[in-house]
C-alpha cells in the first residue's frame, strides 16, 4: 500500500486543527464535507490534486446521472399516475438537481479554501531541495515592525489603523 506523502500528513494535522474532517487513505487524503460530499487530495510532484466526490460516483459522473435519473422518474411518473402525483415527482426532481447545483458549490468552495490553505503555508521540505529556499508569501516586514513593536490591543483596534504600504503580503516568486 503507498504511503502517505509527508507533506501531506503535515497537511492532514493542519487541516484538522481548522476543523476539517480529514481522512487518510494510503497515498491521498480525503476530507468529508456535508451532503456526502467529499474531496480527495493528492500531492503529484509538488502540486495539489483535487478530486471532488460525490458519494462513490465523481462529480462528474453524479451530475451526469442524477438529472438524468430524475428526468426519468419524473416522465415514468407523469406517464401513469395522476396530475398531482406527476406535479409532485417534478418538485422532487427539481429538488433533487438542486440539491446537485449545492454540493457542486460546496466542493468548489472547499477547494478554493485548501488552494489558499496550500499556498499560504511554508512549502514541503522536499520541494526546497535545490531551490533557494524561499516560502512563496513572504511578509515585506516582520510581524513586530507591522504592529508597531507590540501588539496594538484588539483587533478591532488593529483593524481600525490605516494599512501602510509595507503592511502587504508581496509574492516570493
Amino acid at each position: 500500500m503507498p504511503q502517505l506523502h509527508p507533506a501531506l500528513a503535515e497537511f492532514q494535522t493542519e487541516l484538522e486543527r481548522q476543523g476539517f474532517v480529514v481522512v487518510g487513505h494510503g497515498d491521498y487524503i480525503c476530507v468529508r464535507l456535508p451532503l456526502v460530499a467529499s474531496v480527495r487530495i493528492h500531492l503529484n510532484a509538488g502540486h495539489l490534486h483535487f478530486e471532488p466526490r460525490f458519494g462513490t460516483l465523481s462529480r462528474g459522473a453524479s451530475l451526469v446521472v442524477t438529472p438524468i435519473t430524475a428526468l426519468a422518474v419524473v416522465g415514468g411518473v407523469a406517464a401513469v399516475a395522476s396530475i398531482p402525483a406527476a406535479i409532485l415527482a417534478a418538485f422532487v426532481g427539481a429538488l433533487t438537481v438542486l440539491y446537485e447545483v449545492s454540493r457542486v458549490v460546496m466542493t468548489e468552495g472547499t477547494m478554493t479554501r485548501l488552494q489558499i490553505l496550500w499556498t499560504t503555508r511554508p512549502p514541503p521540505r522536499d520541494a526546497l531541495e535545490g531551490a533557494d529556499a524561499t516560502p512563496p508569501i513572504v511578509a515585506s516586514r516582520p510581524a513586530a515592525a507591522a504592529l508597531a513593536g507590540g501588539v496594538a490591543g484588539t483587533a478591532t483596534e488593529r483593524a481600525s489603523q490605516p494599512v501602510q504600504s509595507g503592511d502587504r503580503l508581496r509574492s516570493g516568486r
